[in-house]
């Protein structure tokens, strides 16, 4: 152990897979840890790790703490024993009823408070923290506000940044917060609600707002435009788009013509649901082999798509041509419905995408869209969608999607909504750009897309023209930043 080699730390991870290692105890322990300002620990490491620290560190300004079933004394005498506890994260946790009286202490001092948590909690001990500038609340989606009420008219005249995640019934109380708060709010997130009376408070209540994360539905837009004209300080936004969500080429529309003058940064939000029926994937081997993945998505983005993807429902095709898919019926009755069939002409497969469950990835990652192997495909019916009334609905689709462009097979699959077929991704793009470019004051712009449960590239980025619009724009310095990042690698 090399201790008495570091004059000063100032953060340490402690992680509770660490076996016990008492490195409190060696030479030149009590100096190294003496002015340690971060920690990032485990709620059930052994107790004498944390008697340690508390004799020797009172100055920690940031403590980050997982929760794992046990809660070690160790750990209460440690939060007891500081001195000037700034940053507290609680994360994991499904009862605080030990630590959230040592935490009165600390009310004076308490600038970020992050609670991460299976269920709810009593949460009048934070109208004790009048100097609180960041509060960040996430819940089971199933609990959401449940004990915001005693809450509602609490004022905390610094707050600066109010996060929620998941949101319960009565969200009358988070409006009324809202009242109270709102007017230096810098930045606010509201994931997992939609009602377009929040963000009509947000506009009312939050007129120096810089970054907004919130929920539109598609028929929500005039909302947004309200937002853009009441919160002129406005930067950033965070949006859904697709679906039920907003449209991206009138939100596009909306950004290039409503923003604010500070306005500069577009973050987009895409997740895969039912309601979008089918994605396209299209290639070209050396033999012009079509290949099709019909896609059909349950409404419960849990449960439902990690029972069907346990059940292994495929989809069996034994065709040399996309033509006689339209006689599948008769020929499905004349096959056994245990035959191995072979299929190098065409495999079809449905699949569901969880990525909270940890068993719907180790079966994801077996079975990616580029695995086109010869299977074992049997038939199942789910939930009222016959085979005869699939079919009909695949032989539409494949008419109306496979084959108009054979020239322009492209290994990208794409996403087709019912309600938006002639989508013009470089187009949207263009013009967006081009009023973006006229704007006064001119302003770098970023754009970041998001993604989530769906293994597929947006619509604006998949076309070839739109990245060559985004190049042409990223040279031309209008475009200060493009990312693509994954849902669950972005923070809330």
């Amino acid at each position: 152990m090399c201790m008495n080699q570091i004059y000063s730390l100032r953060e340490l991870a402690f992680p509770h897979l660490v076996r016990y290692i008492p490195f409190t105890t060696y030479p030149g322990a009590t100096d190294c840890l003496r002015n340690l300002s971060e920690l990032s620990c485990s709620s059930n490491i052994y107790s004498e790790f944390f008697y340690q620290l508390s004799h020797i560190c009172h100055e920690i300004q940031s403590l980050n703490i997982t929760f794992n079933n046990v809660i070690s004394n160790g750990l209460i005498q440690l939060i007891t024993v500081q001195k000037n506890l700034k940053y507290l994260t609680f994360e994991g946790f499904d009862d605080l009823e030990m630590v959230i009286p040592l935490l009165t202490k600390h009310s004076t001092n308490l600038m970020e408070l992050n609670l991460y948590g299976h269920l709810p909690i009593p949460l009048s001990f934070i109208a004790d923290y009048t100097n609180l500038r960041e509060l960040v609340l996430s819940f089971d989606r199933h609990y959401g506000f449940e004990n915001f009420e005693i809450l509602q008219d609490v004022s905390l005249p610094r707050l600066q940044i109010l996060k929620f995640s998941y949101g319960g019934s009565n969200q009358d109380y988070l409006i009324k917060f809202l009242e109270w708060n709102g007017k230096n709010l810098e930045e606010f997130t509201v994931d997992g609600i939609n009602n377009d009376s929040i963000n009509l408070a947000v506009a009312k209540f939050c007129p120096n707002l810089k970054s907004l994360f919130t929920v539109f539905l598609k028929n929500e837009i005039e909302t947004l435009k309200i937002i853009f004209n009441t919160c002129q300080q406005l930067e950033c936004i965070r949006v859904w788009c697709g679906g039920e969500y907003l449209p991206e080429d009138v939100l596009l529309k909306v950004v290039a013509n409503h923003s604010p003058p500070k306005f500069h940064e577009l973050k987009m939000n895409y997740e895969c649901k039912g309601k979008r029926l089918f994605i396209n994937w299209k290639y070209q081997n050396k033999d012009q082999k079509n290949k099709i993945l019909p896609y059909y998505e349950q409404e419960d983005e849990h449960e439902q798509l990690n029972e069907w993807l346990n059940q292994e429902w495929w989809i069996r095709k034994r065709t040399e041509r996309l033509s006689l898919l339209k006689n599948r019926n008769e020929n499905e009755r004349s096959m056994d419905r245990n035959e191995i069939v072979r299929s190098d002409e065409l495999i079809s497969r449905s699949i569901g995408l969880n990525r909270r469950n940890e068993r719907f990835n180790e079966r994801l990652n077996e079975r990616r869209f580029g695995d086109w192997t010869d299977r074992s495909i049997s038939i199942e019916r789910r939930n009222d969608l016959l085979n005869e009334q699939f079919n009909e609905r695949l032989v539409e689709w494949t008419d109306r999607s496979v084959g108009q462009n054979t020239n322009e097979w492209s290994n990208e699959p794409t996403l087709r909504d019912e309600n938006d077929k002639k989508l013009n991704p470089k187009e949207e793009l263009e013009s967006f750009f081009t009023n973006w470019t006229n704007r006064v004051p001119k302003k770098s712009f970023s754009l970041i897309f998001i993604s989530q449960n769906c293994s597929i590239t947006t619509k604006l980025e998949v076309k070839k023209g739109s990245v060559e619009v985004i190049e042409k724009y990223k040279e031309l310095g209008v475009i200060k930043k493009f990312e693509i990042i994954d849902f669950y690698d972005f923070e809330l």
